[in-house]
């Protein structure tokens, strides 16, 4: 999945990494509880146009998708955020 090269200028290889880590993190869950990005949007109560920019990496995910994603996913965020086990 592609990262938008703007965000990721003026970040380090370990940044951009995790950049890309993040993203197919959220794919992989999304794909495994067989979401579209669509609803995977209106689970998490925010726009479609948001959430991909954020599983694409062009924005960071904010405070207020964190929170709405951890009452969604039963999952340790800082598994997904953060650079935890995957």
């Amino acid at each position: 999945m592609p990262v938008n090269s703007t965000f990721t200028i003026g970040l380090t290889n370990k940044e951009r990494t995790g950049v890309y880590m993040i993203n197919n993190r959220l794919v992989e869950l999304r794909k495994m509880n067989k979401q579209t990005q669509t609803e995977a949007a209106n689970l998490l109560n925010v726009s479609f146009s948001y959430y991909v920019k954020v599983e694409n990496g062009t924005v960071k995910a904010g405070r207020g998708f964190i929170e709405a994603f951890k009452k969604v996913y039963p999952l340790e965020t800082t598994d997904i955020f953060f650079g935890g086990a995957a």
